[in-house]
């Protein structure tokens, strides 16, 4: 069950930490895996409505969107009325600048301490499927790298291979001219997956790994249909939190509580659009339910007639 929540948490919640680090070159590298088929697209006008809610500020209304970082494509699986919405702000915020990532810098934090490696706290039955469950990544590289990369790589595998949403945002944003801001450093998620991830986390997924893999595609699901409820429920399992709280506490309730004077001051300046992990929104700890309790008003954005942004 503590990996069920870590890696499902992973899909909604970091972005930066995306499982790109330079594997080193003289290692050889095993095929990728097939790309995951993707059905054919509905009209952007006529998907369900996004989890996107508008808040009123004094100075114009704001917009916070729960973005899916890993398995969704943006432009296909989203309404666009998030474009939309987007095009008549004047800043965008998101959780972390990824295009300020250095790969050799993360290269560096993903790897264990000389004289560690991860196939030491396995047993060697634990670390042959851990290795199967991830063929893209020869054994010999594996062992080198930090349990929570591992882990990212492993998200990555079990969902469609998707332009990042949060990227493809940031983009749109910059070529409108939109200021960009951020809530926090990259090298700040990475901290916080090294103190929540451990090898006990991949042994859980050794043993649960049908289970992980069938929540992960449930929660991609749900978001595509716009289903605020299927995201709380997974990000907010009690029952899962009693076996690990620390993985709530630190990926999403800390965090929330962090970004909130930031956000408010956003929401205060007008015409924003935040996006953030949809794991940070929903239920009764996430930022739509903070920013209520402090008087604020903050609806889910209705989806517009099609024709209207045809």
């Amino acid at each position: 069950m503590l990996m069920r929540r870590a890696i499902v948490g992973l899909a909604v919640l970091l972005l930066a930490c995306k499982g790109d680090a330079q594997q080193p070159r003289s290692e050889p590298t095993a095929p990728e895996a097939p790309p995951i088929p993707l059905p054919a697209p509905l009209p952007a006008t006529d998907l369900p409505a996004p989890l996107l809610w508008m808040a009123d500020g004094p100075n114009g209304p704001s917009y916070l969107l729960g973005t899916m970082h890993l398995g969704v494509d943006v432009r296909r699986d989203v309404h666009a009325v998030v474009f939309e919405r987007l095009g008549s702000s004047k800043t965008f915020v998101m959780e972390t600048d990824v295009s300020e990532v250095d790969p050799v810098e993360m290269s560096r934090l993903a790897e264990l301490p000389k004289g560690t490696t991860l196939d030491g706290e396995l047993t060697e039955d634990q670390w042959t499927e851990l290795t199967e469950i991830l063929p893209s990544l020869p054994p010999s590289t594996m062992k080198r790298f930090r349990a929570w990369f591992v882990l990212v790589a492993i998200t990555q595998s079990l969902l469609p291979s998707t332009l990042p949403m949060d990227t493809e945002l940031q983009s749109t944003a910059r070529s409108d001219g939109l200021k960009l801001e951020y809530l926090e450093d990259w090298r700040y998620q990475v901290d916080m997956l090294d103190d929540v991830i451990g090898a006990a986390d991949l042994i859980d997924l050794v043993d649960n790994f049908e289970e992980t893999k069938q929540e992960l595609l449930d929660l991609a699901q749900g978001y595509k249909a716009g289903d605020a409820a299927v995201v709380a429920r997974i990000m907010y399992d009690p029952e899962k939190y009693q076996k690990n709280p620390k993985v709530l506490d630190l990926l999403i309730v800390k965090r929330n509580r962090e970004w909130m004077p930031k956000i408010e001051a956003y929401l205060e300046g007008g015409n924003t659009f935040i996006a953030v992990g949809a794991g940070h929104l929903v239920g009764d700890r996430g930022v739509i339910a903070l920013l209520r309790e402090r008087g604020y008003n903050v609806e889910r954005v209705p989806v517009p007639p099609a024709q209207l942004l045809r």
